[in-house]
């Protein structure tokens, strides 16, 4: 099966084969770096975060959100990206900001998709804590 995986910096991805696109943790952080010279931690910015980078992006069949932080889980920008039959697999917190139509998924759940298949696993806050000096490895996505 052809895939292409295109890069959007400085954080997130959309894998497209013949018959899906999926996100991978859409972001545009852009006001970070604009309107903030001084590192700011992101909770902390004001709502909304600028939009995403591209005007006529393609609508998803899966967006795939990692963790709740709000540069990601954030309703403006997953919309823009879904349509009505777009699966949004998120982690339990996200449910406040994006409601409750949503996959929600936590760590060993597997969600068969056609023909892939989600596998959640840990990620930045591991089983052993969390640490910037570590792996964090942030999911799978495997072909049937």
């Amino acid at each position: 099966m052809p895939v292409s995986i295109k890069w959007f910096p400085p954080s997130w991805f959309q894998i497209k084969t013949k018959d899906k696109i999926i996100y991978i943790d859409p972001a545009w952080m852009r006001t970070y770096f604009t309107k903030y010279p001084k590192k700011i931690e992101f909770s902390k910015w004001p709502d909304p975060i600028d939009g995403l980078p591209e005007k006529d992006l393609e609508k998803a069949n899966v967006i795939l959100l990692t963790h709740h932080h709000k540069d990601h889980c954030k309703s403006v920008t997953v919309n823009r990206l879904k349509d009505a039959d777009t699966l949004v697999v998120a982690p339990k917190r996200c449910i406040k900001e994006l409601g409750k139509d949503i996959k929600v998924v936590a760590p060993g759940d597997e969600l068969p998709f056609g023909d892939i298949t989600i596998k959640a696993v840990d990620a930045y806050n591991t089983e052993q804590g969390s640490s910037t000096r570590k792996v964090h490895h942030k999911g799978n996505v495997s072909a049937t």
